[in-house]
């Protein structure tokens, strides 16, 4: 896609004294600049741009008046760079303005006098500047294959520069002008930018490119201030893996909610992953990578679904790093990797040695306090040693405790001191059955 930018700048034109006033013009010149020579005593002389895009063809013009309205001879003459002499090739008589018009480019003088006082000579250039910038690309602009890999692609163009040279009308010495190009690389992506230092014009490399097509444009402008415009479209190759992730809330909604930060809870800890991968075409799922180096071999789950939200059910206590690898259909490759893990809490679990069914709402049972409790079985005896009540629980969520009837039934326990022994297993295979696992409870009834 390509693109000319003209930049148009006025040019105010100083009125030059002949003792009078008069003055040498370019109309529709794009830039004025002015000779430098080294012969000092030789007044500098205006140098006038028109800029020519390559799909234009540009001429120039030049106008020159008297100091007053009266009427004046015109004499202008081309500069023979082969000859170094100036060779006439207009003249008026008795006029007040004197125009070229389709002019190549070159040095031109004008005389200017009339048959009393006035014989002025002056002195300006014109050059036609041409610039084009390309960029490679294939006959639909996009970047070629085989300038495109994972992680890098190429950029090539060529930048094609007018240069101008003048010489001293008196020595005829000739002075180049030294025409710089800057340039520049950006896109049409919002979160991609192409470092100045990163690209230069001959096939330089552009690192890491994002999974989303862009248009890659480069702008090249002279120190005349002519620019033109040149982009490729880059169809991309890569691929960025994302997933975001939901949490099973078991106590509250017993549904899935955006996962808190941190994500962290005890054994089991059901998430919930979504990919939110671009451009992928086959997908790894990494569910158990953890920092802990004896962890037995990862859980991997592959698909070529992105839309495949899968679940997994953290069991053993630890600190998980669950990970995406995401592959494109030319195999390029990226892993997305929390930074954050997700926590499951260590086994814990202590008993109250008091409760009342009648009291407090948060003391009518005698329920223990658990965390990541795998297998959890109690006893409870009287005094006389006669089994009160029993339960063996698989879900310590589901369990509401002892409410102080005997054996589930609506016959409630007398007032006074139980023994309970508690046998457990943790997610993490820590046995609870000894010390403070066997032990007294008082049940307190109010008379």
């Amino acid at each position: 896609m390509r693109f000319h930018l003209k930049i148009i700048l006025t040019i105010f034109l100083i009125s030059y004294s002949i003792s009078g006033i008069s003055q040498i013009s370019a109309p529709g010149a794009d830039y004025l600049f002015f000779t430098k020579y080294s012969d000092t005593t030789q007044v500098n002389h205006n140098i006038y741009t028109y800029y020519s895009p390559p799909d234009e063809s540009i001429t120039a013009n030049l106008r020159a008046s008297g100091p007053d309205l009266a009427s004046y001879f015109f004499e202008w003459s081309k500069f023979d760079s082969l000859a170094l002499d100036w060779n006439l090739i207009m003249s008026e008589d008795n006029v007040t303005t004197s125009q070229l018009a389709n002019l190549d480019e070159g040095g031109y003088k004008l005389r200017l006098f009339d048959s009393i006082s006035v014989d002025t000579t002056y002195y300006a250039w014109v050059f036609i500047n041409t610039f084009e910038v390309n960029v490679l690309s294939d006959s639909e602009d996009h970047l070629i294959f085989g300038k495109y890999f994972c992680g890098k692609l190429i950029l090539d163009a060529s930048i094609d520069v007018d240069n101008f040279w003048y010489y001293n009308p008196v020595t005829f010495e000739r002075s180049d002008y030294k025409n710089d190009v800057f340039f520049s690389w950006t896109t049409d992506h919002s979160d991609f930018d192409i470092k100045p230092d990163n690209v230069g014009l001959v096939e330089k490399g552009v690192f890491n490119p994002p999974a989303e097509d862009m248009w890659i444009i480069l702008t090249a402008t002279d120190s005349t201030g002519m620019s033109d415009v040149d982009s490729v479209f880059y169809e991309t190759v890569e691929v960025k893996a994302d997933f975001s992730m939901e949490f099973f809330d078991k106590l509250e909604t017993e549904d899935y909610i955006e996962a808190p930060s941190p994500t962290e809870d005890d054994a089991p800890l059901k998430i919930r992953f979504s990919n939110n991968s671009l451009n992928g075409y086959n997908f790894e799922w990494i569910f158990t990578d953890t920092s802990n180096f004896y962890f037995p071999e990862l859980e991997i789950e592959l698909t070529e679904n992105v839309d495949y939200k899968p679940e997994y059910t953290y069991k053993i206590p630890d600190h998980y790093f669950p990970a995406l690898v995401a592959k494109s259909f030319y195999n390029c490759i990226d892993t997305f990797k929390l930074i954050d893990p997700v926590v499951v809490f260590p086994s814990r679990l202590e008993a109250p040695n008091v409760f009342s069914p009648q009291g407090l709402e948060n003391n009518r049972y005698f329920k223990v306090t658990f965390q990541s409790i795998k297998e959890f079985h109690i006893r409870i005896y009287s005094r006389t040693g006669n089994l009160i009540y029993k339960a063996d629980i698989t879900d310590m969520h589901s369990w509401d405790g002892w409410d102080g009837n005997i054996m589930n039934s609506n016959r409630p326990a007398p007032a006074g001191t139980y023994y309970y022994i508690i046998e457990a297993t943790g997610y993490d295979r820590i046995r609870y059955n000894h010390g403070p696992y066997k032990g007294f409870v008082y049940l307190f009834r109010p008379k």
